[in-house]
């Protein structure tokens, strides 16, 4: 965190509230979080396990004997005298009841929400339907009049913290409240992935919710061992059930060493819990430029089932998009000859790994990328073999025979051969189309404009060897327009180049040729319609944002440097921004080395700097097929999945865990069961779980894979986080406080 936001901390006044500390679980283990990240007393009311200050002295004396009743929580918060701690300036609540704290005109209340209260919202049908038919008769009473009080108690908060998208929505559906979204952080460095045992850790609360019989059921009925860490108001039902069963091993609560000991050895986790909340980060703002089938696209543009260049040079589908709202710091990366990319703090970036020679590649945090690092740019590999371009399927008014293609209604009746090999002179006479080629819409006249009389003449033995036909050429100011009047050339040529200066690209087929001479050709073409050089450096100047960073691949492919400058337009200028490439070439083999980039069986950009930035917005991250990665218009990323201690998990398929799941990389549905890199999902009854545990020796689980998920929830992250949009939010309410602004 920067020195700025430590100073803004340390002259605030700031108290952390949780509940009773008497059962530790996640939300007691977050609020100690908060008190760490700022650096603060946290209070609780009763006696703490985790050693935090009891409050409870301070409620009037007919109420401390109810301290420990839940039903009772708003009312022993709400006769909470916070002044009688001291003024604080922030108080921040874990939790749902203690938003019931009345604070002074001065203090800012925030609240960190795990959910509203589910007995009253999501859970509501699910737990009545339990209940006779007298007590469903006196708990719909007793349930209205606490949505009623809690809707008042969720006004004494000025903003919401939130630790995942499915609570985001949770809150707005049933309060419409806004909030934002902080995840939990996770020590993952203290999880390790040791040689699994035979046996299925159950690790959570023991509540309804939470399926806690129907997984013991199911690892029972799969000749199973289970281990059951955890309490909760079923744990003695649990125990008089199953506690003399040779399968379970009741362990009841579990410190911190023994919780770690147990994800590291277990063979999986299983969660099945009801619509149980977790959260992914999505990693990029919307404008980052992503590589495609189609050419680059903003991220925000593409879609699942688009394909998209991979760290590995191939094209992978995209299986999911995710998007939410992010409030924090991006890292602005630079590299020489690149547009700089944001990115979230934890997003993994693949770089030169820092060995003596810098060799190898591994994948590296944003917040922890220094310019001494260099990112990859990868080489893409051997996709097409196309031998022929069917000029039929150009254009569907077109008549045809087994050689030769026409127009029923011409007036010339031309015929043109139908089938066109892919040829170095097809390739070359594409790229002058690209550079300078033109289409008329008036009357379908192809026309390349070339100053030097070589360049045409070789336009001209182009067209006449590759289409059969005799074009024209005519002088005009020191420029050679070679054209043809053929509306089959015209079709052929604008579908598969583009028409206009803004919509020229270069044809898949070509760009990804096994036969690297075609794309040499194709690129020879181009540089002698808009390249230039000076000395050792070649320049391709363009309007096409699309074209130019196509180039730049094809050049990566062709064993150059490639760089990228922007040259922008004025606002009041109606011109478009111009993309110049930019390669130093050198008559020897390509140089190894440079000043900016070079070669280490990828291409490795230097980085020219790295910056914090200011960001709220939305951010987006792609779940992509098998290699789990993209690549930016400068560098590969990596997307933002997999599992704290490495091992797989069994979920049901509500709630977020699923999706968590299927961001690993979807492997096969079987059934009712999705196999996914990070585990299975299904529906949480006891016989799909049985057979997912079944399920589980059948397919193998990368373990080193999955603990990145964890890397995303890093403590640093999460302070950096809490304190900058708890220091935004201060300003704005000082601001009201004041006078001075109006916050609706």
């Amino acid at each position: 965190m920067t020195t700025e936001l430590d100073r803004w901390v340390k002259n605030q006044k700031i108290a952390v509230f949780h509940w009773t500390f008497q059962r530790v679980g996640g939300g007691e283990i977050l609020a100690s979080y908060l008190g760490k990240a700022l650096n603060c007393k946290v209070y609780c009311m009763g006696q703490s396990k985790l050693g935090f200050e009891d409050l409870s002295y301070l409620l009037p004396r007919p109420l401390r004997i109810f301290k420990r009743v839940r039903s009772l929580e708003y009312i022993l918060w709400s006769s909470v005298n916070i002044e009688e701690l001291g003024d604080f300036d922030i108080i921040v609540t874990s939790g749902a009841t203690p938003r019931a704290i009345i604070t002074p005109e001065y203090t800012m209340h925030v609240n960190y929400l795990h959910s509203p209260p589910r007995f009253l919202y999501d859970l509501w049908n699910f737990r009545r339907k339990r209940l006779t038919p007298i007590k469903r008769f006196i708990i719909d009473f007793i349930g209205e009049a606490l949505r009623i009080w809690d809707y008042a108690v969720d006004t004494r908060v000025d903003y919401y913290f939130v630790n995942s998208e499915v609570i985001r929505f949770r809150l707005w559906k049933y309060l419409k409240r806004d909030s934002v979204v902080l995840y939990p952080p996770i020590e993952w460095n203290k999880y390790k992935c040791n040689e699994s045992e035979d046996f299925i850790l159950f690790l959570s609360r023991l509540e309804p919710e939470k399926r806690v019989f129907e997984s013991i059921e199911a690892c029972i009925r799969a000749g199973q061992k289970i281990v059951v860490a955890g309490t909760g108001t079923l744990e003695k039902q649990v125990r008089e059930k199953y506690e003399s069963h040779p399968l379970v091993d009741i362990k009841g609560f579990v410190d911190e060493k023994e919780k770690i000991k147990l994800l590291s050895s277990c063979k999986a986790v299983i969660f099945p819990a009801v619509a149980e909340d977790f959260g992914i980060v999505p990693c990029l703002p919307p404008d980052t430029l992503i590589y495609t089938k189609d050419g680059v696209k903003r991220i925000s543009e593409i879609k699942e089932g688009d394909y998209v260049l991979t760290h590995k040079g191939r094209f992978r589908k995209v299986l999911k998009v995710t998007k939410r709202w992010y409030s924090g710091e991006l890292v602005k990366i630079t590299t020489y000859g690149n547009e700089p990319i944001h990115l979230t703090p934890e997003h993994l970036v693949r770089v030169v790994a820092r060995t003596p020679r810098y060799s190898g590649h591994t994948w590296t945090p944003a917040k922890d990328i220094t310019k001494k690092d260099r990112v990859v740019f990868p080489v893409p590999i051997k996709l097409c073999g196309k031998k022929i371009y069917d000029l039929a399927k150009f254009d569907t008014n077109l008549e045809k025979d087994a050689n030769s293609v026409w127009y029923k209604h011409s007036r010339t009746k031309q015929k043109l051969k139908r089938y066109i090999p892919i040829t170095p002179e097809l390739c070359r006479l594409l790229g002058y189309y690209i550079s300078e080629g033109s289409v008329s819409k008036s009357n379908d006249v192809v026309e390349i404009p070339l100053s030097n009389r070589d360049y045409a003449k070789d336009v001209y033995n182009l067209i006449k060897n590759v289409f059969g036909i005799e074009p024209k050429i005519l002088k005009k100011r020191r420029v050679f327009r070679v054209w043809t009047g053929c509306k089959i050339i015209a079709r052929f040529l604008e579908t598969l180049c583009g028409a206009g200066a803004l919509n020229k690209r270069i044809p898949y087929d070509i760009l990804f040729h096994t036969n690297l001479q075609l794309l040499r050709e194709l690129v020879d073409g181009m540089w002698k319609g808009d390249g230039s050089r000076y000395k050792r450096v070649c320049e391709y100047a363009t309007v096409s944002k699309n074209l130019a960073y196509q180039l730049k691949l094809a050049l990566v492919r062709l064993g150059k440097r490639p760089m990228i400058k922007i040259r922008r337009r004025r606002n009041n200028n109606r011109r478009n921004d111009l993309y110049v490439v930019y390669y130093t070439d050198y008559e020897t083999k390509s140089k190894e080395h440079g000043n900016k980039a070079y070669w280490v069986g990828s291409l490795a950009y230097y980085i020219k700097s790295v910056e914090k930035i200011p960001y709220n917005g939305y951010v987006y991250n792609l779940v992509v097929e098998e290699d789990e990665s993209y690549v930016t218009s400068a560098f590969a990323v990596h997307n933002c999945e997999a599992l704290a201690s490495g091992k797989p998990v069994i979920v049901d398929n509500t709630g977020f865990p699923p999706i968590l799941l299927n961001k690993t990389g979807f492997v096969e549905q079987n059934g009712v069961f999705k196999i996914c890199k990070g585990g299975i999902i299904t529906r949480g009854n006891v016989a799909n779980l049985t057979t997912a545990v079944k399920l589980l020796d059948k397919y193998s689980w990368d373990s080193e894979y999955l603990r990145n998920f964890a890397k995303q929830f890093d403590f640093e992250y999460f302070k950096l986080n809490l304190v900058l949009n708890l220091k935004i939010w201060k300003e704005k309410f000082d601001k009201f406080r004041f006078g001075e602004e109006v916050v609706l």
